[in-house]
């Protein structure tokens, strides 16, 4: 089985701060469409027409390896084509406004190279704009490059060459090579693995590519939900996560959620198991459909919002 599945099952099981609620899952399976198939990059500000494939693979590489933690108050935020972005936008944002003014971000060699003045550049840092773990991010940033590199041949499209396509060897090599994509954790005595980050650069290049070409994949039914902080928020307001009243209010007041916590990995464990039960359900009744496609459903359907919407848990963390 799946390591990142069973690992995250014993969380479930053991649980005492968060519980998934099969009765409100499965009222929420049973009218849910599967087949929108809407990639959660459908809705970014991105435009890869005029990007060959390597140019390609690095934006995702860079995005994926410096994509985390964007709730600060007030929230970074960056102004392009006349649009304010904030969160996982904005880095998309920053990264393609970077390359469009000519900044070579998408160069490992550059990148691998790249400074704090002209990071703070990229991402626009201010007084009045700053961000989270700024530099865990120029570190990774850096290391995007670095790694690529000295073991890759300068090419990112190596890694999936490396791999021969297979997305069990891929995470494998992502978690070995870069620390950026590190996440697993103890949880009563046993280990567990989230790996949101490594999965996210190869889920985008499995469907940016459509599975063609570089991006054509084998075992791609191997990737889980991309646990984060937005879909057991969404999951929050459709009550099939429910919280402990402890932990319940943390989160109303705006308490941090310690990294590697109980707590935590049993909010990060019971969003993937949910997704992955719903994918169960509309893969029976619908014929084929990937679990990180309904993690994409899931994560875009937060950006709907609700009428009474549930804060989401904050934790400091480079993971997600």
């Amino acid at each position: 089985m799946n390591k990142i599945l069973s690992s995250v099952e014993f969380v479930v099981k053991n649980a005492k701060h968060v519980r998934i609620n099969n009765n409100a899952l499965l009222k929420f399976a049973s009218n849910f469409k599967g087949r929108k198939n809407n990639h959660w990059l459908s809705e970014a500000p991105l435009d890869f027409s005029n990007f060959n494939d390597e140019e390609i693979l690095n934006f995702l590489l860079v995005y994926s390896a410096t994509g985390f933690c964007y709730w600060g108050n007030p929230k970074w935020h960056i102004d392009y084509e006349g649009v304010k972005h904030e969160g996982s936008f904005a880095m998309i944002a920053a990264i393609m406004k970077a390359h469009k003014n000519g900044v070579k971000i998408l160069n490992p060699e550059y990148r691998s190279k790249m400074d704090k003045e002209e990071y703070s550049k990229v991402l626009e840092i201010s007084k009045s704009n700053k961000i989270l773990l700024f530099d865990e991010r120029l570190k990774f940033l850096n290391e995007s490059g670095k790694v690529i590199i000295d073991k890759y041949q300068g090419k990112v499209s190596n890694l999936f060459k490396f791999a021969k396509g297979d997305v069990i060897k891929l995470i494998e090599i992502l978690i070995k090579n870069f620390s950026a994509y590190d996440d697993s954790y103890k949880y009563k005595g046993k280990d567990v693995y989230f790996y949101k980050k490594a999965q996210l650069f190869i889920s985008d290049v499995f469907q940016t590519f459509q599975n063609k070409g570089i991006g054509k994949l084998i075992n791609s039914e191997e990737l889980t939900a991309l646990a984060d902080y937005r879909i057991p928020q969404t999951f929050k307001n459709l009550g099939i996560l429910e919280y402990s009243e402890y932990l319940e209010n943390k989160i109303a007041n705006g308490e941090l959620i310690q990294g590697g916590s109980e707590e935590e990995i049993e909010i990060r464990a019971s969003m993937i198991l949910a997704v992955q039960l719903i994918h169960d359900i509309v893969k029976e009744r619908e014929g084929k459909i990937l679990p990180i496609e309904i993690n994409d459903q899931m994560w875009l359907l937060r950006r709907l919002r609700f009428p009474n919407d549930e804060v989401h848990h904050k934790t400091i963390t480079t993971s997600y």
